[in-house]
């Protein structure tokens, strides 16, 4: 599908020996250098991003206290400075001179990747969105039927009044917000596959019907939410659906979530715009926690995604960067994930033998959580 996408490394937002750093963004820069994008008549990379975002979002997302102290922390510091979590052993949440104009852009490459995906979905139909002929974009917006925000700092724990975890603003809500706000795409559903529980993300929706956050992630790891039972409340309860994967869950594991608990949930929700928080560190290789999803389940997952996002919302399919600190590990997720948005074959030698179930993968207590999920949220 047409594909457009928005790189931002962010330089200057850097921490000592810190693993949320620039390098990520020039890794995965490096392993799409050698896919040929500017080859591919497909595909846009956007450069200029609009300066500022939509009047009000920000808002609506985040508390004015929230953004002033962020802005105000930035503006007042000469060097990179901790602002949470000093003593994480992976790190601390961190400030520099430039961070809220870095998060801001960021912000905005997410929020020109909807109007683009607006702009390329727009007449198309699907009879499972009630908005497929609905959506309007700026005029002379670029057009694509997915976009991919591959921007720092990562947003998906940044709650309405806090930075955490890495995160300053939340990326994947904000887009959210202004594709409702902006295109009347009113229905979002939010997949996060990030290895930790976007708890941003859900503190942010959490009684919002209109927003379905479905959140795979490691039980039992920082930051400590994302049980089962956590299923939102007042008029939004039963639209977070969190799936706590055991420990060593792989592929087979990430396969069995789809068919069982994403497939249906979407196709009970009907969305009109389909957006994944994409962090990278459920990979083997990843330093921080202890999943062993491979390069190659990146692109099954994102294969049966744009299938999923055809059936039902006119292809609307947008993924934010999160998290996933192996450099190389990360570039080659990324790079997975690309080749199927744009329908190549996977690169990935490993993808054949990934289909079986790998040795270590607990996958009898993978099937007794997707049940419980699947009972929970009426979908068995």
């Amino acid at each position: 599908m047409p594909l457009a996408y928005c790189l931002l490394a962010a330089p200057h937002h850097r921490f000592p020996n810190h693993p949320e750093c620039p390098e990520r963004v020039t890794a995965i820069e490096a392993e799409l250098d050698k896919l040929q994008l500017g080859a591919d008549r497909q595909v846009q990379h956007l450069t200029e991003l609009p300066q500022q975002l939509p009047k009000g979002l920000l808002e609506s997302v985040h508390t004015r206290e929230h953004v002033n102290r962020l802005r105000a922390t930035s503006s007042s510091i000469q060097a990179p400075q901790a602002v949470r979590d000093a003593d994480d052993p992976d790190g601390p949440t961190f400030a520099t001179p430039t961070s809220f104009d870095d998060a801001l852009r960021a912000a905005c490459a997410a929020v020109a990747l909807v109007d683009a995906v607006a702009a390329g979905s727009s007449g198309n139909s699907s009879a499972g969105s009630s908005k497929a002929n609905a959506a309007v974009a700026p005029s002379g917006a670029a057009a694509a039927a997915a976009g991919f925000s591959i921007c720092r700092p990562p947003g998906h724990h940044a709650t309405p009044d806090d930075q955490m975890g890495f995160c300053l603003l939340n990326n994947a809500a904000l887009a959210a917000r202004h594709a409702q706000r902006a295109h009347g795409l009113d229905k979002v559903m939010i997949l996060d596959w990030d290895v930790h529980h976007g708890n941003g993300t859900q503190a942010i929706f959490w009684e919002d019907p209109s927003v379905l956050l479905v959140d795979i992630h490691q039980a039992d790891v920082w930051p400590g939410s994302g049980g089962l039972e956590e299923t939102g409340a007042g008029a939004g309860a039963g639209a977070t659906i969190n799936v706590p994967l055991p420990w060593h869950s792989g592929h087979a594991a990430a396969q069995q979530a789809f068919e069982l608990v994403i497939a249906p949930a979407a196709r009970r929700f009907k969305p009109d715009l389909l957006l994944i928080s994409a962090g990278y560190d459920a990979h083997v290789a990843d330093p921080l926690e202890h999943l062993q999803f491979q390069a190659a389940t990146y692109h099954w997952l994102t294969s049966r995604l744009c299938e999923l996002a055809a059936e039902l919302c006119g292809g609307r399919l947008l993924l934010v960067l999160e998290g996933g600190y192996n450099q190389q590990a990360l570039g080659e997720c990324v790079a997975e994930t690309v080749r199927a948005l744009l329908g190549r074959p996977s690169g990935s030698e490993l993808l054949q033998a990934a289909q079986l179930p790998h040795p270590e993968e607990p996958l009898e207590q993978v099937a007794g959580v997707l049940e419980q999920v699947r009972q929970l949220h009426g979908l068995a």
